[in-house]
């Protein structure tokens, strides 16, 4: 008994000293992935935060990059007024904690990219969304709401220029959100697509987001 109890201590305290905090994992992110903000004013950031300031700094831009959200497995940086990270470490079955990064970007329409990374960032050559793209998901994110009729949805359908899907993790959930931006003429417009366009929350099951 007395053997189980101290192979079990020895065994928590090692997962507690290879677990990596998310401080660790923000600051030794690549510069691919974060190339406005150096390493040293990535850790500022983190110092910002944590004396209870705004977590901004002076970017390789000449611009701000701010640090909105720190905690024990999610990381939310404004990198520029055109682009937007996220971070989440998330659970896997049968494996070690992997991370879940979109970086969104933002002009006359919203677009995303999510990449799997393990922690020590190498890419995982896997989908988050399994077999499926954001762009394969595109038909999914409009809907004829109750009440519009088929020739007015279609009528809608066409006259939208383009989609662009965009996605969004969230701090307090394994959840992905997904929905669809498109650029727009007109306040009336703006009001229609807003009617249509459909608000997707996929679930991490320990794999894949679905």
């Amino acid at each position: 008994m007395r053997k189980l109890l101290v192979l079990s201590l020895l065994t928590l305290c090692t997962l507690t000293v290879g677990a990596k905090s998310m401080v660790d994992i923000w600051k030794a992110i690549p510069d691919s992935l974060m190339p406005y903000v150096d390493r040293k004013h990535r850790t500022e950031m983190v110092e910002f935060i944590r004396m209870g300031l705004k977590g901004d700094v002076d970017n390789l831009l000449g611009s701000k990059s701010t640090m909105d959200s720190l905690t024990s497995n999610f990381i939310q940086v404004r990198a520029s007024e055109a682009m937007m990270m996220q971070i989440k470490r998330l659970p896997r079955q049968g494996s070690d904690s992997i991370l879940c990064v979109v970086r969104t970007w933002f002009g006359p329409v919203k677009s995303s990219r999510i990449q799997l990374y393990t922690e020590n960032w190498k890419p995982i050559e896997q989908d988050a969304l399994g077999n499926r793209s954001l762009d394969s998901m595109l038909p999914m994110f409009i809907s004829r709401p109750e009440g519009m009729s088929e020739d007015k949805f279609n009528e809608l359908k066409i006259s939208f220029d383009f989609l662009l899907p965009y996605a969004s993790l969230v701090s307090y959930a394994d959840d992905l959100q997904l929905s669809v931006s498109n650029p727009l003429p007109s306040q009336e417009r703006n009001i229609d697509f807003e009617r249509v366009k459909k608000l997707i929350i996929l679930k991490w099951d320990g794999n894949i987001f679905k």
